[in-house]
Parts: structure tokens; sequence; C-alpha cells
């Protein structure tokens, strides 16, 4: 082997190993994000949960006191049990929550 041969295969060397660290770096970068980006999934679906649980518990309330709608336009002590809560009944019966 010659000189230059020698020198080009050294130089070559530590190109190659250059980019093997640079490759397991990246690695190690791309398994952080990948956790990061699982983590940020799992608490976005606990709060589409939550946010669906919101609407069905919203949903319950607003036919509950439509139910209760009617009986307070017999009752005007359930009217003011409503009221006390924030649920006003119109002319219609129907209900309105603040």
């Amino acid at each position: 082997m010659t000189r230059p041969q020698y020198w080009l295969l050294l130089l070559l060397s530590f190109i190659s190993f250059a980019l093997a660290a640079t490759l397991l770096g990246l690695h190690f970068q791309n398994q952080r994000a990948e956790t990061s980006f699982n983590a940020d999934q799992m608490k976005l679906a606990k709060l589409q949960e939550d946010i669906q649980r919101g609407e069905i518990s919203r949903r319950m309330v607003q036919s509950i006191a439509q139910d209760l709608s009617v009986l307070a336009a017999q009752k005007p002590e359930v009217q003011s049990l409503l009221a006390r809560y924030g649920i006003t009944i119109r002319k219609n019966g129907e209900a309105d929550s603040k």
C-alpha cells in the first residue's frame, strides 16, 4: 500500500466513523421524539375522552332540565329550584341554562 492510499484509507475510516456516530445520535434523538409524541398523543386522547364525557353530561342535563321544565310549569317550587341553579323556564316550556 502506498502512502497516499494509506492516507486515503485513514480519511475514509474517519468519515465512516463520523457518519456512524451521527447516525447513532439521530437514532437516539428519534427515540426521544417518538416517546414524546406518544406521550402527547395519550394526553390528547385523554382530553378528547374528557370532552366527550362532558358532551354526554351536557346532553343528559339538558334532557333532565327539559323534563323538569314540564313539571315546573305545574309546580312553582320546582321552578324556583331550577332558578336557583340558573335554569329558567321559557313561556313555551323549554329550559334555558345560564
